[in-house]
């Protein structure tokens, strides 16, 4: 398989040899710039644009330049430079009012400047472009799907496209990934058949219906899914595809009671790239859904090392300090190296770029730090990281669960409650995670009898899936300790 880091470096050494001889001069800088900033290869960015300060304007058409200057306006970020990231943007707006991607992106440049109201109009004004070309609808329903957090408009885009090209399998895919974003699986099942159907060698919908079966516990199904995708293969940029394919096959495997199936993906994986921080991630997620943490930790040492050298994106590394740091605290080692890592990853995670990992990094506060470091426990840090993504996409369900995990860890009952039953919509089947709050947000709410019964399912539920992961060992002596039950004696196993 032709893996993503190869393709990107390939991708570089290609634009660069464009941009050196002035061929595709425009298209060529400007996929350079963009595939460097994704890469966070900062310095040769930097390079880059004093080559393009160099030119002039009439050799360079606007919505080139209108580009470029957004690629600055990102590297102005990436240095935590909000207020140069903006005043970057403006400029892309004032070179090229006519694109509306320049629209789109200062909206994310705008609400992370604290202007909510400004990122909505600049939303609303880039989905008011009229656009017909199926292409073009596409592009626009990912970026609006990225930067303005409106499920509608994405929906609408994906579906004109489909209505212009019924044809392409494309618009069908995305828009499958939508839906199972966001519940609707069936929907989701839907699409993923259709694309299928319209592009029979394509591993992307493959991987997409897997994903979906998977979510639907129809776990033989999506195997055979998933290994006809390897075996197509799917187009990656930064690893995000192949971090899918390889956890999906594995979580399956481990579902269907295969651990050694499972691990052997893993090190097949890392056999055949060593530096891959997608096995390295997958093998400790594996490896604690299993309840084998010491392994885990170990682990993770070597993914950051593996990480470190092959330059991994930071979205990667920070899931990877999350990780050691759980480690660490299910160690009961030191809580100092623990919060560090918490630290690093709200310090170097833009909230654009992962809204999940802190809301993750605000359920770790809630659970892991509360539990085993108490006295380092901030339940307001906590509840701004939970709200941040809530916030800004609301049907999420993994957000959903994170915040109401901190709801219930400051006192807020009720809302919790509401949030968890909230979240039995938008999830296909029950997590024993949220059971288990709903456990304890009913007895603290006063419904013994409702608290019991959620208890009971919350444990059936843990049985049938991962019952040695720590996480879950730990919500469910909580629950039995709060109901005043004598949690099962084989948890201290």
């Amino acid at each position: 398989m032709y893996h993503a880091q190869d393709r990107l470096e390939q991708t570089i050494a290609d634009a660069r040899r464009a941009v050196d001889l002035k061929l595709d001069y425009e298209e060529a800088a400007v996929l350079l710039f963009n595939t460097l900033y994704g890469m966070q290869r900062l310095d040769e960015l930097e390079e880059l644009f004093e080559h393009y300060e160099e030119l002039t304007t009439d050799q360079i058409e606007p919505e080139a330049r209108a580009s470029l200057e957004l690629a600055r306006a990102w590297l102005h970020l990436s240095k935590d430079d909000r207020e140069g990231a903006l005043a970057a943007a403006e400029q892309a707006v004032a070179i090229a009012p006519q694109s509306w991607q320049v629209w789109l992106h200062r909206a994310s440049f705008r609400e992370l400047a604290g202007d909510e109201r400004g990122a909505e109009q600049d939303c609303t004004r880039a989905a008011a472009f009229a656009l017909t070309a199926p292409e073009d609808l596409v592009e626009r329903a990912v970026l609006l799907r990225s930067f303005c957090h409106k499920p509608e408009l994405v929906e609408a885009d994906f579906t004109k496209a489909i209505d212009a090209a019924p044809w392409w399998a494309d618009p069908y895919r995305y828009r499958g990934g939508l839906y199972r974003e966001n519940g609707r699986l069936e929907d989701a099942l839907a699409d993923f058949n259709r694309a299928i159907e319209l592009a029979p060698v394509w591993g992307a919908g493959y991987l997409g219906r897997g994903m979906t079966l998977s979510d639907l516990e129809r776990f033989e199904e999506s195997l055979a899914d998933l290994e006809r995708a390897a075996a197509i293969g799917v187009e990656s940029w930064f690893e995000w595809e192949e971090r899918y394919l390889l956890f999906t096959r594995v979580m399956a495997h481990l579902r269907l009671g295969r651990p050694q199936e499972a691990l052997s993906l893993i090190e097949e994986a890392l056999e055949h790239r060593p530096q891959s921080t997608n096995a390295h991630l997958t093998k400790v997620d594996a490896l604690l859904m299993l309840g084998r943490v010491e392994e885990a930790q170990e682990a993770v040492e070597r993914a950051l090392e593996a990480a470190a050298a092959s330059g991994a994106p930071p979205y990667f590394v920070a899931q990877l300090h999350l990780s050691r740091a759980r480690c660490m605290l299910y160690r009961s080692q030191s809580c100092d190296a623990a919060v560090s890592d918490l630290d690093q990853v709200e310090q170097t995670i833009p909230p654009h770029f992962g809204l999940d990992l802190l809301s993750e990094l605000a359920s770790i506060h809630a659970e892991e730090l509360f539990h085993h470091c108490p006295d380092r426990y901030d339940g307001r840090k906590a509840l701004k990281l939970a709200t941040s993504g809530v916030e800004k996409i609301e049907d999420v369900a993994s957000l959903q669960s994170h915040l109401v995990k901190v709801l219930y860890r400051e006192g807020r009952y009720d809302e919790a409650h509401r949030g968890l039953l909230r979240l039995r919509e938008l999830r296909s089947r029950d997590a024993a995670g949220d059971l288990f709050y709903l456990a304890m947000t009913s007895w603290q709410l006063g419904r013994r009898e409702e608290a019991r019964r959620y208890y009971d399912r919350a444990v059936a539920r843990l049985e049938a899936t991962f019952p040695w992961e720590p996480r879950n060992v730990m919500r469910r002596r909580e629950a039995a300790r709060l109901l005043g039950l004598e949690p099962a004696a084989d948890l201290d196993r």
